[in-house]
């Protein structure tokens, strides 16, 4: 059973430590205008569009 009490509870999954140990001393502008969050908004508005066209059929 999955439980999110909160976002400090538990540790990180081997691969989001890994992605921030690879980026760690990458300096960014942070706060949604950095590369990582146009990736990510990008990445979510694709399955959103993909989950919108499956909801349709």
């Amino acid at each position: 059973m999955y439980s999110f009490l909160n976002d400090y509870s538990e540790g990180a999954h081997p691969r989001i430590l890994e992605a921030l140990n690879s980026t760690n001393t990458i300096q960014t502008v942070g706060y949604g205008e950095d590369e990582y969050c146009r990736q990510a908004k990008a990445m979510i508005q694709k399955r959103l569009v993909i989950l919108k066209l499956i909801s349709i059929f």
